[in-house]
């Protein structure tokens, strides 16, 4: 199937774009299909390049995602219920979306990464289940969380500089005052509609999971609250200095907007 070829020649293919994606560094194994809201992209590039970015299942039709996953893009792949990227498991849904199809945030600024909010209205629906789930979005009074422990999800290195991991992982970490973040980006990145979490022994994302959800428990329940956004481009500083990600109770109202 085209999809796994895309992945399996996306290995040699990422390593050209390290400003797009972000990886986990360190984390853990997720629990095989235990975060069903979470999909893979294979976003295609001019030139027969690819990428990779993440994003979340918010409604049978729409991909939630960051704006600078779509940049230059002229398709991009969809997989749910996905767990390994290397095998053709039968909790995969896969479908295209093609560039009229991608609802990019007007305001959205690739040099500092303001307005870092994209949704991508699928063809056709997905088939709901237990492999395949919406995740519940953060309302826009639910406050600015900081001390609070969150969760992002991606396929990324184990190490800086590393290899992908072919297994979904996830990394745990607290959100951090906003002003405990600026120190370490330039040009007003970090502003009230970015949140940051920060990086601790070795675990963050890094190079590979931009898109991907950040997710917090409220109860028995996970809400997103974040988008994979932005992490410095300096080396070897993944799970070291805090990564950023656009705040979803910031966008919410733009997000319900742009659904169809």
């Amino acid at each position: 199937m085209k999809f796994f070829i895309l992945i399996v020649s996306l290995f040699a293919a990422v390593s050209a774009f390290p400003n797009r994606e972000e990886r986990i560094v360190g984390g853990s194994v997720a629990k095989p299909n235990s975060h069903p809201f979470v999909v893979l992209l294979v976003v295609n590039l001019p030139n027969h390049n690819d990428a990779m970015c993440g994003g979340s299942i918010i409604s049978k039709t729409v991909i939630l995602t960051a704006a600078h996953c779509l940049q230059g893009s002229i398709s991009t792949e969809v997989a749910a219920g996905v767990h390994d990227i290397t095998h053709e498991e039968p909790t995969q849904q896969h479908m295209t979306v093609m560039p009229p199809q991608y609802r990019v945030h007007s305001q959205f600024n690739p040099k500092n990464f303001n307005n870092d909010v994209a949704t991508l209205i699928l063809p056709h629906q997905l088939t709901l289940n237990k492999y395949v789930a919406t995740i519940t979005l953060a309302k826009a009074n639910i406050g600015l969380l900081e001390g609070v422990n969150a969760m992002s999800l991606g396929w990324g290195d184990t190490v800086n500089g590393g290899p992908h991991s072919n297994v979904l992982k996830e990394v745990t970490n607290k959100i951090i005052k906003n002003s405990e973040c600026v120190p370490h980006y330039t040009g007003g990145i970090v502003n009230a509609a970015a949140m940051c979490v920060a990086s601790t022994n070795r675990n963050g994302i890094c190079d590979g999971d931009s898109g991907g959800p950040l997710v917090i428990a409220q109860g028995s329940n996970l809400i997103q609250v974040g988008i994979a956004s932005f992490i410095p481009t300096r080396p070897n500083t993944c799970g070291v200095v805090p990564a950023g990600y656009a705040r979803v109770s910031s966008f919410i109202a733009w997000i319900e907007s742009h659904m169809k």
